[in-house]
């Protein structure tokens, strides 16, 4: 019974991934590092999932030991907003800024 649960499991987010890569790419997907790095560049990856829906993975290093976190917002008025009522900006380079920080694209 629990095999068959995984295996529908794997398949309804394999025909989600396949479903969400069939749109168009976004021009702001990619990889984003900080301007200004500290010790070790905090990177930002930006994934289209569909619409104006994003994907956005926070990568970081804190004491030796890589920490991410993933959470998902929505495109409106070059903002990007997250459930939480937290927003990123958008520049007019396509670049993101985050509180102070601002974080360039390198793909």
């Amino acid at each position: 019974m629990r095999i068959n649960k995984r295996i529908r499991l794997v398949s309804l987010l394999t025909v989600l991934t396949i479903v969400s890569c069939s749109d168009n790419a976004s021009n702001l997907e990619g990889t984003y590092v900080r301007e200004i790095p500290l010790k070790n560049p905090d990177t930002m990856i930006v994934t289209h999932i569909k619409n104006n829906l994003y994907q956005i993975e926070a990568r970081q290093w804190k004491n030796g030991l890589k920490k991410s976190k993933s959470t998902t917002g929505t495109l409106d008025k070059d903002k990007i907003y997250f459930e939480n009522g937290k927003a990123i900006e958008l520049t007019e380079n396509n670049e993101f800024l985050v509180k102070k920080f601002k974080y360039i694209k390198i793909d």
